[in-house]
């Protein structure tokens, strides 16, 4: 019965915003169970940051260029799958490692996605998040770009793909 309810909301939410027009894809994927975050490019080790990110340089058509370009400085909504670690951010690492919230997903092939620019202040996590997914394989959606942005001051800050948002952090099925 509950299920049948919540069925009915679903396909009433989803004919209100179709306008009624015919439109029944996002019907179908509700039926079919699909989650629309499934349709977001899923990177999963290096080669999936290169092919999601072309050298833009390398593109003939001009339209296809300005695509690429604003989405390696604006970012590019994917799913990133990868081990949740904490890393030391420090400018000189001298043993042992000092952990200060800052984290990285480590993909399949150990390139390593920031969770924000390390001089972002959103760049250190909530203790509770790290007590939650450390050293274990999440799922994060969010807007990533190819290399980290420059840090508006002059200090020197670490370098590499991360994400400029975070829409969710899920523990990998």
């Amino acid at each position: 019965m509950r299920s049948l309810l919540l069925l009915s909301a679903l396909l009433a939410v989803t004919i209100k915003i179709s306008g009624c027009q015919g439109k029944q894809s996002g019907f179908l994927i509700l039926m079919r169970g699909e989650n629309v975050m499934t349709q977001l490019p899923t990177i999963l080790n290096g080669s999936d940051i290169e092919s999601n990110f072309p050298d833009t340089y390398e593109l003939m058509d001009d339209d296809e260029m300005d695509r690429q370009i604003e989405a390696s400085t604006r970012g590019k909504q994917v799913r990133v799958i990868g081990k949740y670690t904490q890393i030391d951010a420090r400018r000189r690492k001298e043993p042992p490692p000092v952990y200060q919230g800052h984290v990285a997903l480590i993909l399949a092939d150990r390139t390593a996605v920031f969770l924000y620019p390390t001089w972002h202040p959103s760049a250190i996590r909530p203790a509770e998040e790290i007590a939650r997914y450390n050293n274990k394989k999440v799922v994060v959606v969010g807007k990533m770009v190819p290399e980290t942005p420059s840090s508006p001051e002059v200090a020197a800050s670490l370098i590499g793909p991360c994400m400029l948002t975070i829409d969710s952090i899920d523990l990998e099925p």
